[in-house]
């Protein structure tokens, strides 16, 4: 065998830079939830808080939409126990209707406060995260940010980035 042929093979990964995609996630104009659900035909389960419950069609399919909307926590409303539980209600809600579930991941952070710890934040955090990957449908997270640019790859698998300091 010609094992010189392997010397200069070209790289099956290219190197993208990803830090610019993580601070647009933080760009204040981006399109939140509410832009979501209304390109969408939709109807709100739970609109109170920083998570909103709703059924979503997305072209010819429903799905279950788990939101976090960002005005909400804006004002000082951060996500806490109570508010995963609703999470987990609309986790339940997919399965028992068959239907997928579109999470829309848009936050700064749960509520790190002492009363949100004793209420068992960790605990929902678990759960929430255990009842998502127990969907037996398809699940897809979207992490809202301004429209991206694509960057080729000629045809190549792309591998994230290093932030350069």
């Amino acid at each position: 065998m010609d094992w010189t042929r392997f010397d200069k093979a070209t790289p099956l990964v290219e190197l993208v830079e990803t830090w610019p995609s993580v601070l647009a996630t933080r760009a204040a104009g981006r399109r939140g939830l509410r832009a979501l659900l209304l390109d969408s035909g939709t109807a709100v389960i739970h609109d109170t808080g920083p998570i909103v419950l709703a059924l979503s069609r997305f072209g010819r399919a429903t799905a279950v939409v788990v939101g976090q909307d960002r005005a909400v926590q804006a004002d000082g409303r951060l996500i806490g126990p109570a508010d995963l539980r609703v999470a987990r209600r609309g986790l339940v809600l997919a399965t028992e209707l068959r239907l997928p579930v579109v999470t829309v991941i848009d936050t700064p952070g749960a509520d790190l406060s002492v009363d949100a710890e004793e209420g068992g934040l960790a605990r929902e955090i678990a759960l929430c995260l255990a009842d998502l990957i127990a969907v037996p449908r398809p699940t897809v997270s979207v992490l809202t940010r301004l429209t991206p640019t694509p960057r080729p790859t000629n045809g190549r698998r792309v591998q994230s980035g290093v932030p350069k300091s």
